[in-house]
């Protein structure tokens, strides 16, 4: 049986080490899992950038599953245009209509407005809507 690679993309944050509970349990069953890290650290970084830091990091492994975590939702789909992927699993992602930029999405959603009646309903609404700690790894 042929090992699957999981590339694992994180959001907004880029920063790779959001997975590491995950990769290292996908390891532990045998599996290859890379955590990336995106250039999201550099305001000039398009979205070519960053589906460069994914092929790259994938580089010639096969059997490639795709897990692409909110915005990495646009990340993903680039990525497939430039390498063999058996799947992409898409994780609480954000998801754009064809040529809908990053921006057009979070008011096209109406995002901001249910991200505050959620908090609100979940007893976060003191919490800044920026606090990811607070709001996305809180458990």
């Amino acid at each position: 049986m042929a090992k699957t690679t999981y590339a694992l993309i994180p959001g907004a944050g880029g920063d790779g080490r959001y997975w590491f509970l995950v990769e290292s349990r996908l390891r532990e069953r045998g599996h290859d899992a890379i955590a990336i890290s995106l250039p999201a650290g550099d305001d000039s970084a398009s979205w070519t950038e960053y589906a460069d830091a994914v092929v790259d990091a994938v580089g010639d492994r096969e059997h490639v599953v795709l897990v692409a975590q909110s915005l990495a939702g646009f990340t993903a789909p680039l990525v497939c245009e430039r390498i063999a992927v058996d799947l992409v699993v898409l994780l609480n992602a954000m998801i754009p209509r064809p040529g809908e930029t990053g921006s057009d999405w979070w008011s096209n959603t109406g995002q901001g407005a249910a991200m505050r009646e959620h908090l609100a309903a979940i007893g976060l609404s003191h919490v800044d809507a920026d606090d990811d700690e607070a709001i996305y790894f809180h458990d």
